[in-house]
């Protein structure tokens, strides 16, 4: 049960992403079309969300455990370089669907792995 629920919420994710980036809007200023060219404000969308629920979910595991702690409070600074390339690495796969279809993006985001193995 689990597995189909982060399954269906990945494929949901990748296929709204894709068409997002690669649907052409039409405005006055643009009678023939644009894609969309701010991938770094959904990054931006994405990563508040994100905190949000994140946030959400803490309190009310605190609120569970009756007001204790849950875990260690762990250094901001160890952490910071992985979620800094996390976010970077995002608006870069955001900009890259200007150019290449989900799919694709997926496979070669899987390829890097089997060297790093």
């Amino acid at each position: 049960f689990c597995v189909a629920g982060v399954m269906t919420a990945h494929i949901a994710y990748g296929y709204y992403q894709e068409q997002l980036m690669t649907r052409l809007f039409f405005s006055p200023d643009a009678p023939l079309g644009e894609r969309f060219q701010q991938s770094s404000f959904t990054t931006l969308c994405n990563r508040s969300v994100t905190l949000l629920l994140a946030s959400l979910f803490a309190a009310g595991s605190k609120l569970l455990h009756g007001g204790n702690p849950v875990a260690v409070p762990l250094p901001a600074w160890d952490y910071s370089m992985g979620a800094i390339s996390n976010t970077i690495s995002s608006v870069a796969q955001y900009a890259s669907l200007q150019f290449v279809s989900f799919p694709i993006l997926v496979l070669a985001k899987a390829c890097k792995m089997p060297p790093v193995m």
